[in-house]
């Protein structure tokens, strides 16, 4: 419905601000200045860019899935944690419904954060990513084609938290 377009369009605004964030990837000073004194000393501006896109690859290689995690998880902070009062003021909650409906978000973090890394001891953790993964997109729909009901959108609200959170600890 027209609740579930708002939340979509939230999500891809967050979605897009997480790529140019990415596009905008930086190396630390102090990190380039190491590994440039290791190569000979070459500080120019090239050596810097050369090594953050080295960077880059290396990280992709090394880890894809950690990668692409954490890239589609800054989209999912930035709808969570940016756009999740402005929804809630666009789809006409009143101030204490959105206060409830952004602290639900931390209240699931708390509640599963524990119960997620006990399972992260005891699994594959690429297949537990992947089933938190599933869990919070399933909450996420939730919010989608239910949210004009509150208390579905508040446990909508609990699973992306619950599972988005600890999700960030799972891939880094």
């Amino acid at each position: 419905g027209r609740h579930g377009q708002r939340m979509v369009g939230a999500y891809a605004d967050a979605i897009i601000d997480a790529s140019v964030q990415a596009l905008c990837l930086r190396c630390l000073p102090g990190t380039v200045d190491s590994c440039a004194d290791r190569e000979g000393g070459d500080r120019s501006e090239s050596s810097y860019a050369s090594f953050g896109v080295s960077m880059v690859r290396y990280r992709v290689e090394t880890s894809p899935l950690g990668c692409a995690g954490m890239f589609v998880l800054g989209g999912v902070f930035s709808a969570q944690f940016g756009m999740a009062a402005v929804y809630g003021a666009e789809v006409g909650l009143s101030l204490g419904e959105i206060s409830l409906f952004v602290a639900t978000f931390y209240i699931g973090a708390v509640f599963l954060q524990y119960p997620i890394g006990w399972l992260s001891d005891r699994m594959d953790r690429r297949r537990l990513i992947m089933s938190v993964a599933a869990i919070g997109a399933f909450g996420a729909l939730i919010g989608v084609f239910m949210g004009q009901n509150f208390t579905l959108l508040l446990v909508s609200a609990f699973i992306v938290g619950g599972t988005s959170n600890p999700l960030y600890s799972l891939l880094i």
